[in-house]
């Protein structure tokens, strides 16, 4: 036999060393257990992403809501002191009456600079306590007038008019009745604040709305996560079987 006849190959060999394609591709999905690992391996690479952003999504809010509860656990705090030094208390307030005159704008801002304000009076009761304790002096409290003819206080509520201010004048002062006068003028001045009891009910308050939110946050991302687990397209994967 010649060499040119031995070098060509049987019709039946070629077609066995040169399978068809699709017949190719069906040995790539069939392969050996090796090869199935290598398929395992591509869709755990693929999943391990979406398996991290998924686990922040619920850790933070989780993180942030156990901080927040050790905050809110602490002990009821014992006041010794209602009030600062120098502050006198009554009813849910502290006040300090001053020992030297100045103008209101200048009062409202020595009032600001000890974190309070010049005093609101809200009852007949509150307004006896004050001149109870103001002594003989005239001092400017928290009640101006603007240009169209409305009193109102210093923290923006407008005065309901239920007592009678004298005089012409349009910043509010106290002495045996209620009057008002050029606020250039100097007087003495009343401070208030509330008392340290309703400062701490106010920031426990303040807590507990957070707490409720990131309460909230945490129990909407657990739906959410279920959502892009279930709509994600690698969960169409066929299961593989080793």
């Amino acid at each position: 036999m010649g060499k040119g006849a031995q070098e060509k190959n049987h019709p039946n060999q070629e077609e066995v060393l040169n399978p068809p394609r699709d017949a190719e591709k069906q040995c790539k999905w069939d392969s050996s257990p090796h090869g199935m690992e290598k398929k395992c391996c591509r869709v755990q690479k693929l999943l391990a992403p979406l398996c991290v952003v998924l686990s922040v999504l619920v850790l933070v809010p989780l993180v942030a809501l156990v901080v927040v509860r050790l905050q809110s656990c602490s002990s009821h705090p014992q006041f010794s002191h209602m009030c600062p030094d120098m502050w006198i208390g009554f009813q849910s307030k502290c006040y300090y009456f001053s020992d030297n005159e100045s103008n209101w704008n200048t009062s409202l801002e020595n009032c600001k600079a000890m974190e309070a304000s010049l005093t609101s009076i809200d009852s007949w009761e509150e307004l006896a306590f004050i001149k109870r304790y103001m002594g003989q002096g005239n001092h400017w409290f928290g009640l101006q007038e603007e240009v169209n003819g409305q009193w109102r206080w210093t923290n923006g509520t407008a005065f309901n008019n239920w007592f009678e201010v004298w005089g012409g004048g349009p910043c509010a002062y106290l002495n045996q009745e209620i009057s008002s006068a050029l606020c250039h003028t100097e007087k003495y001045w009343i401070c208030s604040r509330p008392n340290d009891y309703v400062l701490w009910t106010r920031i426990t308050e303040s807590q507990n709305h957070r707490i409720s939110r990131l309460e909230e946050t945490s129990r909407s991302s657990s739906p959410t996560s279920d959502l892009i687990l279930t709509s994600h397209p690698l969960n169409h994967i066929p299961k593989l079987y080793i």
